[in-house]
């Protein structure tokens, strides 16, 4: 899995990925399909799909062997979730 911290980075991430290892890669954020995602998420129950690039949401994705987690940018405050009262 490969996190990006912003929807706009994964087309050309994609591209790269694609010219690098040579297949297609599925790609997981919030602008994609019902449709594309329900695809998705089966393909990764049977372990048709290897390799997905997405945003944090991608992380509750249900892989059966998840080898390894790449965070692009790590730094952005994307990634971040601060919630809870003031004590």
């Amino acid at each position: 899995m490969i996190l990006l911290p912003e929807i706009g980075l994964t087309s050309e991430f994609e591209k790269k990925f694609i010219d690098f290892f040579g297949f297609i890669p599925a790609i997981w954020h919030s602008g994609i399909t019902k449709k594309k995602k329900k695809i998705i998420w089966n393909g990764l129950t049977n372990g048709k799909i290897k390799v997905v690039i997405g945003a944090r949401s991608a992380l509750f994705l249900p892989f059966n062997k998840l080898g390894i987690i790449i965070v692009d940018e790590e730094h952005d405050q994307s990634y971040k979730q601060d919630e809870g009262g003031n004590l």
